[in-house]
């Protein structure tokens, strides 16, 4: 009978931490979303400069 109950026990908190992953997940997603409709558009005309690493011979 005890091991019934630790196996239940056990399936609840992996169902419930499952559940709680994807919230996170969700609640990630939805702030990048909402942090890209109010961030300020890139300018078009704006000059842009690459730095690339280089190996000296």
């Amino acid at each position: 009978m005890l091991s019934h109950n630790i196996d239940m026990t056990r399936r609840v908190l992996a169902a419930v931490t499952i559940v709680v992953i994807l919230a996170l997940a969700v609640t990630l997603l939805w702030r990048v979303y909402v942090h890209h409709l109010n961030a300020e558009p890139y300018g078009q005309d704006e000059p842009v400069a690459v730095s690339l690493p280089s190996r000296a011979a």
